[in-house]
């Protein structure tokens, strides 16, 4: 009898261990399974975001999305601009970079150099990069290159990080035939003008046709120092005039040909920019009024 009761005892637990086994297995699998995929689906989420019919991902050498930053995992990381339209399209990306060593840092669009930064000192980094790109149609590859491989940045976080991007921002912009761009040299615009921050100054006529483009373009120009400056166009110069400080010189017109891609017109000043006042520190030097520019049919 005692034997029959030790049997009973003996299956009443064993059933309870059974279940409780297969309620442990259920639940690895779940969190192993669904919750792992859905977590991993989420990653990718926040490395694609979309813009107007531009696709942005962070395809290879990226640690995770750390909201206001992450970092290269390798010297080589990649960048995809994916245009879904049937045409170009111009994007603006804007971002700033940081590194865990010292380094050189090569900004490669679609396998040609763009960017070159030398000396990205760790701590101090480079902000407000700017880059205007063609995006053709399907993927677009932006890279960032580095001379340096990544490396273990402390005891605590085991991680073998490169360079930082911080702040970065893709937006689609004006998809006119031909874009007037400012590219280098130039203050934010201020609604009606805006200033030369150096003695060279770079706005980029790109055409994101296969056609020529006749292309009118007025404005006025004023300075803060007397000063002689050039208008070079394409390498070659179109105009010169001799300025006076609050003597502006009104409604400047140029008319040019604006080829298949890059066109930079030039404004380049005999003297460099000065501090504006007392109370404005920025260094001005030539100021640019009621800029425009319109594509002129053929006579």
């Amino acid at each position: 009898m005692i034997e029959n009761i030790k049997a009973k005892l003996t299956g009443k637990y064993l059933y309870w261990f059974l279940f409780l086994l297969a309620i442990v297995g259920l639940y690895f699998t779940f969190s192993l399974g669904f919750f792992s995929d859905d977590s991993s689906s989420s990653s990718k989420k926040e490395d694609v975001s979309v813009i107007e019919d531009i696709s942005v991902t962070f395809t290879t050498g990226w640690s995770t999305d750390e909201k206001t930053h992450r970092w290269t995992t390798s010297d080589i990381s990649k960048i995809s601009l994916v245009n879904f339209t049937d045409e170009p399209k111009l994007a603006e990306i804007t971002f700033s970079l940081n590194s865990s060593k010292k380094s050189n840092i090569k900004i490669i669009y679609n396998s040609k150099i763009i960017k070159s930064i030398d000396n990205l000192i760790p701590g101090i980094g480079t902000k407000g990069i700017k880059l205007f790109l063609t995006l053709n149609e399907g993927i677009n590859y932006l890279e960032i290159k580095s001379s340096e491989k990544p490396v273990k940045v402390s005891k605590a976080d085991k991680r073998m990080l490169g360079t930082m991007i911080m702040d970065f921002k893709a937006q689609s912009i004006s998809t006119k035939k031909v874009n007037a761009l400012f590219t280098s040299g130039w203050s934010i615009d201020e609604d009606t003008h805006r200033w030369t921050t150096s003695e060279k100054s770079e706005i980029n006529f790109l055409n994101l046709t296969d056609d020529q483009k006749i292309i009118e373009a007025t404005f006025s120009l004023n300075t803060l120092k007397a000063s002689n400056v050039k208008i070079i166009y394409n390498s070659e110069s179109i105009a010169s005039f001799d300025l006076i400080p609050w003597e502006p010189l009104e409604d400047i017109t140029l008319v040019f040909i604006a080829y298949e891609g890059d066109n930079y017109l030039e404004i380049i000043s005999s003297e460099k920019p000065v501090r504006a006042s007392k109370e404005d520190k920025r260094m001005l030097g030539t100021m640019l009024l009621d800029f425009s520019y319109f594509e002129k049919k053929p006579n």
